[in-house]
């Protein structure tokens, strides 16, 4: 059995209880953009371009909004370098 280093175990748990609360509770809790976060969030519309609408929205605080706006600004500019 291989053993895990002790940030990695923690991070995994606190990564499961993340999941299960913005899964399993009425509250609009962030989702998080790069990591697990656990405050209050709104229902935003990302810049993405999915079939399925509901895809498009997040709920995310105004910290991970930034930073999912700019993930997504840098991967739309990836994509129009290659295509163009």
């Amino acid at each position: 059995m291989i053993k895990l280093p002790i940030k990695y175990k923690w991070y995994n748990f606190v990564t499961k209880i993340h999941r299960f609360l913005v899964r399993h509770t009425p509250l609009p809790i962030c989702q998080g953009a790069d990591s697990p976060c656990f405050k209050y969030g709104k229902k935003r519309r990302q810049n993405t371009r999915y079939v399925d609408d509901s895809r498009n929205w997040v709920v995310l605080c105004d910290k991970c909004a930034a930073i999912n706006a700019e993930y997504w600004a840098d991967m739309w500019a990836d994509y129009y370098s290659e295509v163009m």
